[in-house]
């Protein structure tokens, strides 16, 4: 696991300039048509797109289509799950399981895997 997870992963909630890359393609990129737009919830420039850093080739096909379909977004780096170490290292950041959530990980003493926790703390 590299050091740039476990630093990430201690900085949570907060994000640096180096955490989001922004792609422009279009500054006035509009999803829904006509005046209607924001009506339907258009997210216009509000695209998020979330990746962990220790995939590049996904993100390489992401800025591939990105750049295919003219759209602009911001990329934010994702918190790796593989960062957390320790149960603690979850209830220091506040994080709490839900009552009645029983899908824990065979292979260790959490009640959930570390991809789920990665994947909550990047939303």
């Amino acid at each position: 696991l590299s050091i740039q997870a476990r630093q990430r992963f201690a900085r949570w909630p907060r994000l640096l300039t180096e955490d989001v890359q922004h792609i422009c393609h279009d500054p006035n990129q509009r999803f829904c048509p006509g005046p209607q737009g924001d009506e339907l919830g258009d997210p216009a420039g509000n695209v998020f797109i979330i990746n962990l850093a220790r995939r590049p080739e996904k993100l390489q096909r992401v800025l591939q289509q990105l750049e295919q379909h003219q759209l602009s977004a911001k990329i934010v780096s994702a918190m790796d799950g593989d960062a957390v170490r320790y149960q603690n290292d979850v209830e220091a950041l506040g994080a709490r399981i839900l009552p009645g959530y029983d899908a824990g990980h065979v292979n260790h003493n959490m009640p959930f895997t570390t991809g789920e926790v990665g994947c909550f703390l990047s939303q």
